[in-house]
């Protein structure tokens, strides 16, 4: 028996992550309307987790079986805290490229949070990519201090809120 190894892409350098106030479709995404927004793909840290979540699971059971069953119920969606490099002494400074991401993920600004998997950073959204769309509110924005070692940039961590059903591999349209 022969083994084939199934094609693969590596994870790090391969993610594309932005964020746009708003979309018209969820599940047909505008490439130009995404692309307006703000990339945050080399702000965030590589130990970034992205979007996860988790899943309910109940028992059932019956007085005839000796056995007990898993059932599956609500699913709870989330994004990993983000952690974002920013210029501090920029802030003062509106539109600073360095500082889009701290500018666009304010307190309590809503938005959708686009994922593309497989895809490289630099290129911009296509017809035909597929991505994750995550309706998302920005939490408070604290700053670090520290990095983890005496290379790292000074960063923001923030959580962001799952507000709504996210709409999971969604294909761009032009």
């Amino acid at each position: 028996m022969t083994v084939e190894i199934p094609e693969w892409v590596a994870a790090e350098g391969n993610v594309k992550a932005v964020f746009v106030p708003t979309v018209a479709s969820m599940t047909a995404p505008s490439a130009a309307t995404v692309n307006a927004g703000v990339d945050l793909s080399c702000f965030l840290m590589p130990d970034w987790d992205g979007p996860g979540g988790s899943q309910n699971k109940g028992e059932q059971r019956r007085f005839c079986s000796k056995e007990t069953f898993d059932v599956l119920g609500r699913i709870k969606r989330n994004v990993a805290a983000l952690s974002y490099t920013y210029l501090p002494q920029e802030l003062g400074t509106p539109g600073h490229d360095a500082n889009e991401a701290y500018e666009a993920l304010l307190e309590g600004n809503t938005g959708v949070l686009v994922v593309g998997y497989g895809l490289d950073p630099v290129d911009p959204f296509a017809a035909g990519d597929i991505a994750d769309l995550i309706p998302v509110e920005c939490g408070f924005q604290t700053k670090s201090a520290r990095g983890s070692d005496e290379f790292a940039p000074l960063t923001v961590m923030q959580e962001l809120g799952v507000t709504g059903t996210v709409a999971v591999d969604s294909e761009f349209v032009a």
